[in-house]
């Protein structure tokens, strides 16, 4: 068997922090490079960036400094030299017992993790998860859907393990991969069709984040590290949420003068206030939800977006003021899924029956089903209706820009819900035709017989249109000598930097841009 050469001085060993230009205390690593591979270990405590001397390698301890920041980075030296002198224990073992030097990572990694985590591996992750989340700083119904999600991951270790009990140390994530994949395969009924479906994918991503985001409110309390365990990748996944709305329709004006006119009492009254007064300024149910006399301006309403926290100052039309004077500028307070609920009954009593065709993404597959109208209208159907409509009319989108508070064409497209049909009906309804563009009365017209259309005007038109062509492809190729040229001369000028002194290089510099002149004049005498 052949022998290895084993060089252990290679195998080395910083302290890092988490976010070094960062302004709060942050998380410290400690770095070790061996076999071509990097490891991290978290030391489990935390310094401010502008307390740690890079060059030490260790925080500051200074006068200058108050009692409690010397404390604290006291306790991370302490850290840091425990550390150091498990590395150093491991590292002296394997030059004592060369043959396991292939087990030098697994050693490493049993010293400071059993070191480290010897307590928190002994508690039950699952329950310390829903503590963590009951210490957060948020709304019951937030907490509640929180937890929620946690019941589902403990539905699946239960699965998976046979018991309700899950350390930190086996949280990974190998295991939050396994269980995007369980959530995949889990079957429920269509809330339309009553058939059974696959989770929808959208929906698994918002679950995968919930976890995610449970899981850095534990490494706050140093309960897990996601960087070592390598779940912070996790939160790429909600790039691949699709933000398409295929089953959201508007609807029309007469739709609309419908719900409006429609006799209701109690709390489906309100909801239909709720929703022609937020149609009417374009802004999402949060934003109106509640508004009261002391942002209104005039024939204006000046609100702040709670998703934006942008500034928006949409037109009160006459409905919308109808609407303010009946509730004396304070619009009722209705809780989001009660006005969802509601707004079904709304629509299906104002007869929104017709057809639509819906398509949802369920594990990697397309389930499409048609469903009545009425069934697909919500609280965001309004501020939809809104933008649709407005295109409608031939308003500019830009302005609908300003007022709905969209930032970029892409998410103010989205809720662009014309059809094919629509635009054919603008067309129709605004001049029977498309009109052509007019000749400016500078240009003379000339008209040509009959004759010589077939002849001399198209063979004079064919003509330039193959001589504005060649051009093109000169100008073209051209550019590509020039490229070419001038990525050769990059090279030359970085060759020449790395082996010639100053004054050499700057002569160099001097002949290669007078060569590039004596090119560009030999270029342009080449040209026929």
């Amino acid at each position: 068997m052949e022998q290895k050469q084993i060089f252990l001085n290679e195998v080395e060993a910083n302290f890092n922090l988490r976010e070094p230009k960062g302004s709060k205390p942050t998380i410290i690593y400690l770095v070790v490079r061996a076999q071509g591979r990097q490891y991290k270990f978290s030391l489990g405590c935390k310094v401010y960036p502008s307390h740690w001397d890079r060059k030490k390698q260790r925080a500051f301890i200074s006068p200058y400094l108050t009692e409690l920041d010397n404390r604290n980075n006291f306790i991370v030296n302490q850290k840091i030299s425990h550390f150091l002198f498990l590395f150093r224990e491991v590292s002296q073992y394997i030059c004592n017992c060369p043959t396991d030097m292939e087990k030098y990572i697994k050693i490493l990694k049993d010293k400071l993790k059993n070191n480290k985590m010897a307590n928190r591996n002994k508690k039950n992750a699952l329950i310390e998860m829903g503590n963590v989340v009951d210490e957060q700083a948020m709304g019951e119904g937030s907490k509640y859907g929180y937890q929620c999600e946690i019941k589902s991951f403990t539905t699946f270790i239960k699965e998976k393990y046979g018991k309700g009990i899950l350390y930190w140390d086996e949280v990974t994530l190998a295991l939050l991969t396994e269980y995007e994949a369980w959530l995949h395969r889990q079957t429920i009924m269509h809330k339309i069709t009553h058939e059974m479906v696959f989770m929808e994918d959208n929906t698994v991503i918002g679950k995968m984040m919930k976890i995610y985001t449970i899981l850095k409110y534990a490494e706050r309390k140093e309960l897990i590290d996601l960087q070592t365990t390598r779940i912070y990748k996790l939160k790429d996944k909600k790039a691949n949420k699709d933000k398409t709305e295929e089953n959201q329709i508007y609807l029309t004006d007469d739709e609309l003068t419908t719900i409006l006119n429609l006799e209701l009492e109690g709390d489906m009254e309100k909801v239909r206030d709720l929703f022609c007064f937020q149609n009417e300024v374009g802004q999402r149910y949060e934003d109106i939800n509640g508004i009261k006399p002391k942002i209104i301006r005039g024939n204006k309403v000046e609100i702040i977006q709670k998703k934006t926290s942008k500034r928006v100052t949409p037109p009160i039309t006459e409905t919308a003021k109808h609407i303010l004077e009946k509730y004396n500028g304070h619009l009722p307070t209705i809780r989001l899924q009660v006005a969802n609920k509601l707004l079904k009954q709304i629509a299906k009593q104002a007869g929104i029956t017709r057809m639509v065709s819906a398509c949802e993404k369920r594990n990697g597959k397309q389930y499409r089903y048609d469903v009545e109208g009425w069934q697909c209208v919500g609280t965001h159907t309004a501020r939809r209706s809104f933008v649709s409509n407005g295109l409608k009319k031939k308003n500019d989108s830009s302005v609908l820009k300003k007022i709905t508070g969209h930032s970029t064409n892409s998410a103010f497209e989205r809720y662009n819900r014309l059809e094919s049909e629509d635009a054919a009906d603008i067309v129709i309804n605004n001049s029977g035709k498309i009109e052509q563009p007019q000749q400016s009365p500078s240009v003379p017209v000339t008209s040509i017989p009959a004759s010589t259309v077939s002849i001399d005007y198209i063979e004079r038109n064919v003509r330039e249109k193959i001589e504005l062509e060649n051009k093109v492809k000169e100008q073209a190729k051209e550019t590509a000598i020039i490229r070419k040229r001038m990525e050769r001369q990059s090279k030359e000028l970085k060759d020449y930097q790395d082996t010639f002194t100053t004054a050499e290089f700057i002569d160099k510099v001097g002949d290669l841009t007078l060569q590039a002149e004596q090119d560009a004049i030999f270029l342009y005498h080449e040209k026929p």
